[in-house]
């Protein structure tokens, strides 16, 4: 499997980057149109959502691990003073979102921060 990994600016406006990339990735790892377009989504979300929770971050890190049919992505950002959101609505959006585009997503806590972990297979 290979890695790829890409450092933007903790700003809505460098989203796209990251957009960007795993949707070329996707596509380099044969997933289907309707897959890829999953991931794009869920990519947008994962980085939305972690800008939402821990506005203080100056650096979303995206990873993406990918091979024929299989992407995991892990985003994260460096605010170690990053809040939970709680059962707040727009937490619970965010997730229904993810595991909608996502076949797995999971949150973690690291030491520099919070990081979401999403991973999609493809049909074929």
């Amino acid at each position: 499997m290979d890695s790829t990994s890409i450092a933007v600016p903790a700003k809505t406006e460098f989203i796209s980057v990251v957009r960007a990339v795993v949707v070329s990735l996707a596509a380099q790892a044969s997933l289907s149109i309707d897959e890829v377009e999953d991931l794009r989504l869920a990519s947008s979300e994962a980085c939305v959502f972690l800008l939402r929770i821990a506005p203080a971050g100056r650096t979303i890190r995206a990873t993406i691990d990918h091979a024929h049919g299989i992407i995991k992505i892990i985003a994260s950002i460096d605010d170690v003073s990053a809040r939970s959101g709680g059962a707040d609505t727009e937490s619970v959006i965010s997730w229904q979102i993810l595991g909608a585009f996502a076949e797995g997503a999971r949150m973690e806590w690291t030491p520099t921060g919070p990081a979401l972990h999403l991973h999609r297979v493809g049909a074929s």
